[in-house]
Order: C-alpha cells, then structure tokens, then sequence
C-alpha cells in the first residue's frame, strides 16, 4: 500500500508541476505563439491548466528526443500550426 500511495502522490505532484509549468510558460510568453506572434482570444483556464478555447501548446526548445529537459527555460508557447510545422527540428 505505501507503494502505491507514494506513486499516486508523485503522480499528483508532477501534473500539478506541469499544470503550473504551462501557465507560467503562457504567463511568460504573453500568451502569444513565439514563432507567428498569434494571440488567442482570452478563455478559462480548464483543470489541466489550459486555456480551453485557444491553440496554444507548450513546446520543446530543444526537443526531448533530442535531449531537451521538460523545463521553464527550455519551453515556449505555440500555436498549434507552428508547433505542427516545427516538428522536432
């Protein structure tokens, strides 16, 4: 039982990092897409810490299949369009 107490707490706490991660990114960046410049209308942000309505996603810089780390600095917002046409360049 410890076990999986301890993997549900440590479940917990990483989706709220990443929740967290991704407003502070969007926060950052002005929730606008770092490539385009495209800003999305305005909405709530939903349980997972999206904002419902826009085509914002949170990207790697350098990609994690390239090495790149799940990190405030080595992540930028994009649009859904940037972020198809990006790739893992």
């Amino acid at each position: 039982m410890a076990n999986h107490r301890n993997y549900r707490n440590t479940f917990s706490n990483s989706v709220k990092w990443h929740r967290d991660l991704r407003v502070a990114v969007y926060k950052r960046d002005l929730f606008t897409c770092k490539h385009c410049g495209k800003m999305p209308p305005k909405c709530p942000i939903d349980y997972d810490g999206r904002y419902a309505c826009c085509d914002l996603v949170i990207d790697h810089i350098v990609p994690a299949i390239k090495g790149g780390e799940l990190t405030f600095e080595n992540t930028q917002a994009l649009c859904g369009t940037c972020n198809a046409k990006k790739g893992s360049k």
